[in-house]
């Protein structure tokens, strides 16, 4: 299992290199789980970048895109049929989300 903190194709990543797996066809859709933490420092009724940045690169590669809080994750997974091929989230919600992720996710 691996959870990618911060946005997709940054940070831990670094440059443009992509989180989504291109082996696998067109056909076969890749759901990806943005979990964000709603914190009193977020700008209410906002996205901070890095998060539309992280929605952006899942529909550019044409992934499904399950945007939930950290206390939401786990009922949110369990509502899936497969389990996602990607979670991202926070470092602040990293060890949660971590505990709440399944194995087979990244």
């Amino acid at each position: 299992m691996r959870v990618a903190p911060g946005a997709a194709g940054q940070g831990a990543r670094g440059g443009d290199e992509s989180p989504y797996d291109s082996r696998r066809s067109r056909d076969a859709r890749q759901c990806v789980v943005l979990v964000v933490p709603i914190d009193k420092e977020a700008p209410k009724g906002r996205l901070i970048q890095p998060q539309v940045q992280s929605i952006r690169d899942a529909l550019d590669h044409d992934a499904f895109c399950l945007v939930v809080k950290e206390r939401e994750l786990r009922e949110a997974l369990n509502l899936l049929k497969v389990p996602p091929a990607l979670v991202v989230t926070d470092s602040q919600a990293f060890l949660k989300v971590a505990g709440d992720t399944p194995p087979a996710s990244r």
